[in-house]
């Protein structure tokens, strides 16, 4: 749900451009790949419990730092999106 309406929270609330919009996509999915590339090592080593719970915990911080964001703090986006990618790629 809230991947679904961030772009239009990111455009009509805070101003955001579609370049950033876009940057957005591009720093999740970096962050992804390495996490899903060594998944089977993460699995067998950190267990699928702990992996659950990290995908969690990124998934609490990055939606209560969404909430924090304003116009001119809006660019710790990125950063946050950061944690987008272990939350996926944790949770799969």
């Amino acid at each position: 749900l809230v991947d679904t309406y961030l772009f239009i929270y990111l455009q009509n609330d805070l101003n955001a451009s579609t370049k950033l919009c876009g940057m957005t996509v591009g720093v999740t999915v970096v962050f992804e790949i390495p996490i899903f590339h060594y998944s089977k090592w993460l699995l067998s080593n950190v267990g699928h419990d702990v992996l659950f719970v990290i995908a969690m915990i990124s998934y609490l911080i990055r939606v209560l730092g969404y909430t924090l964001l304003t116009e001119t703090t809006l660019y710790w986006i990125l950063p946050l999106e950061i944690l987008h990618g272990f939350t996926f790629a944790s949770m799969w």
